[in-house]
């Protein structure tokens, strides 16, 4: 039973550098009832896509150590993480990266400086809405 409802719960995570930004969406989010994990770098934003399960990841490309493709790429071609939604927001317009994260399989891809903050929250919330319709 107890199982059930940990699949139901809604768990993003963001993996962001950025402690003003990261504290900015957390609150935001939380008010949704939307349970916030806070990674500050790749290899332990890994660690917890895996033992934390969110439904939504949100994901910097230029973070310390493990870059965020090598994360999308962990997450993405694991069996039990590859149907996490992914959303790429980083400050990167660079053609390339968007390209590789596309073909890595993110599901959508957001620029810093052309997406303000409640844009990005609605797409984040709006992919919480899809999972749960699927």
């Amino acid at each position: 039973m107890n199982n059930s409802n940990e699949q139901h719960k809604k768990i993003l995570l963001f993996i962001e550098d950025n402690p003003l930004l990261l504290k900015a969406y957390q609150e935001a989010f939380e008010k949704e009832n939307i349970e916030v994990l806070l990674a500050y770098d790749g290899e332990t934003g890994i660690t917890m896509v895996k033992e934390k399960k969110p439904k939504v990841v949100v994901l910097d490309l230029s973070l310390h150590g493990t870059n965020g493709l090598e994360v999308l790429k962990n997450i993405k071609s694991s069996p039990e993480t590859k149907d996490t939604a992914v959303i790429i927001f980083t400050a990167s317009d660079d053609k390339n990266d968007i390209d590789e994260a596309m073909k890595l399989g993110a599901d959508k891809f957001l620029i810093k400086s052309d997406n303000s903050f409640s844009e990005v929250f609605d797409i984040v919330l709006e992919h919480f809405n899809m999972l749960e319709c699927n």
